[in-house]
C-alpha cells in the first residue's frame, strides 16, 4: 500500500545569493514519521544513470564508491528532525543499496504537515558496504563559514554530528544503525507508482520558515 508523502523542500544556498529548493512530493511509502526523524521511500519511475546525472559523473571522489553503470530506481530519505542530517540510499531496479548520500544539514522543520531543511554545506558519500566513504565540500563550509552562511555554532554542529556518522562507519555498525532507526528494511514491491519532484530558484529575500 502506498501512501501520501508529505512535501519536502530542501534549499541550497549559494555564495552569489541564490538559492535553490529541490521540491518532493507524491506517493511512496512512509516508514516512520515521528518527533526524531520522517522516513519514506521513493520511486523514480524511470531508472537514471546515476554517472548522467548532474554532478555525479564528474572526477569527483564519490565516483570511486559505486559502478558507472550502475541506475538509481528507488531511494531511502531521512529528513531528520533531531540531527543535522538529510540521508539518501539509493536502490537500483531490483532493490540492491548501490549508494549513500549525507547531506549535513539543518534539522528539518514541519510546518502544516510539510518539512523544510536548509543544507550546511558538508557532504558524505558512502559505498554499499556502509563503511568506505568519502568527505567532499569541507572547502564550502570553511568559504560558507566566512561570509556568514554558516554560523560557528552551526559549523561545530555538523563537524561535530560528522565524527560521529564516521565513528558507525569506522565500527562497521552504520547501515544497521540505519536500519534499526527505520524499524523495516527497505523494499521496492512497495512502490509501484512514482513520486513527483521539481525544483525553483528564489531570492534571498523569499519566505522561508528557518529565517
Amino acid at each position: 500500500m502506498m501512501d501520501k508523502l508529505p512535501h519536502t523542500f530542501y534549499r541550497r544556498r549559494f555564495v552569489d545569493g541564490r538559492h535553490h529548493v529541490f521540491h518532493s512530493y507524491g506517493f511512496g511509502r512512509v516508514v516512520r514519521n515521528d518527533a526524531e526523524v520522517l522516513i519514506y521511500d521513493w520511486s523514480l519511475g524511470t531508472p537514471q544513470r546515476i554517472s548522467d546525472t548532474l554532478g555525479w559523473g564528474s572526477d569527483a571522489p564519490r565516483t570511486r564508491l559505486f559502478d558507472q553503470r550502475a541506475s538509481r530506481a528507488f531511494g531511502r530519505s531521512w529528513w531528520w528532525r533531531s540531527r543535522p542530517l538529510n540521508i539518501t540510499s539509493m536502490y537500483d531496479e531490483w532493490g540492491n543499496l548501490i549508494v549513500q548520500r549525507i547531506d549535513f544539514a539543518s534539522k528539518a522543520m514541519d510546518i502544516s504537515g510539510s518539512f523544510y531543511q536548509t543544507d550546511l554545506y558538508l557532504d558524505c558519500f558512502v559505498a554499499a558496504n556502509g563503511v568506505t566513504h568519502v568527505v567532499e565540500d569541507e572547502d564550502e563550509v570553511i568559504e560558507a563559514n566566512q561570509i556568514g552562511l554558516l554560523s560557528n555554532a552551526q559549523r561545530e554542529m555538523i563537524e561535530t554530528e560528522l565524527d560521529s556518522v564516521r565513528n558507525l562507519m569506522r565500527a562497521g555498525t552504520w547501515l544497521s544503525w540505519l536500519e534499526t532507526s527505520a524499524g523495516t528494511p527497505f523494499d521496492r514491491k512497495f512502490l509501484p507508482k512514482a513520486r513527483n519532484y521539481d525544483g525553483f530558484w528564489q531570492s534571498r529575500a523569499s519566505y522561508w520558515p528557518e529565517d
